[in-house]
């Protein structure tokens, strides 16, 4: 499919290392191409990424010809809204549900390891489960699995903090106490 985008006359459009980008012709001037955001890849040809909102526009327009992107309907690309497999390949990618489901077996697996084992086992598997979820929401972002279990995170941590703030508070009273008692006994000891 050819595009035109602004002064770079008929660019391919094509994929490169899993992206949609624009690769410009060969006789384009170099300083044209560094200008609109062109870059060169391994192989010497300048290639420009796309868009979400530029992928859009790129697909629907196909069907009619050549695709041109100017200043005139830059406005209207940045708005336009058509479904497309580009924003598929974010929200429905395998990877990142499978990511998920291991981060919830990790976290699943701390508990028992941390009783069962010692508290560096099960703290290494929670931290393991905490990475991996960073790993999908900073790779695949528009992943709601990932979104949903990265809330499910924050409120446990919050609990798991609250409980030990609960915990801690509820040992120093029955210290106090004990201590107390200690102290009531003492003096009731003749001599």
């Amino acid at each position: 499919m050819v595009v035109h985008f602004y002064e770079v006359r008929n660019c391919t459009f094509e994929g490169y290392k899993g992206d949609p980008v624009l690769f410009a012709p060969a006789d384009t001037d170099d300083d044209t191409l560094m200008k609109r955001g062109f870059r060169r890849n391994k192989e010497g040809r300048w290639f420009r990424p796309v868009n979400m909102a530029e992928y859009n526009f790129i697909s629907y327009s196909a069907q009619f010809g050549d695709v041109t992107i100017n200043d005139a309907n830059a406005g209207y690309i940045m708005n336009f809204n058509a479904a497309s497999p580009y924003n598929q390949k974010y929200y429905g990618d395998n990877t990142a549900n499978v990511l998920c489901f291991v981060s919830i077996g990790l976290m699943a697996s701390a508990v028992p390891a941390t009783l069962l084992a010692t508290v560096l086992v099960g703290g290494a598997f929670f931290i393991a489960a905490i990475i991996l979820m960073i790993i999908v929401r900073v790779k695949y972002p528009y992943s709601q699995f990932g979104k949903v279990l990265c809330i499910v995170y924050i409120v446990l941590s919050i609990l798991v903090i609250l409980l030990t703030i609960a915990v801690m508070v509820l040992i120093a009273i029955i210290c106090n106490q004990m201590m107390n008692d200690c102290e009531s006994c003492c003096h009731s000891i003749p001599g």
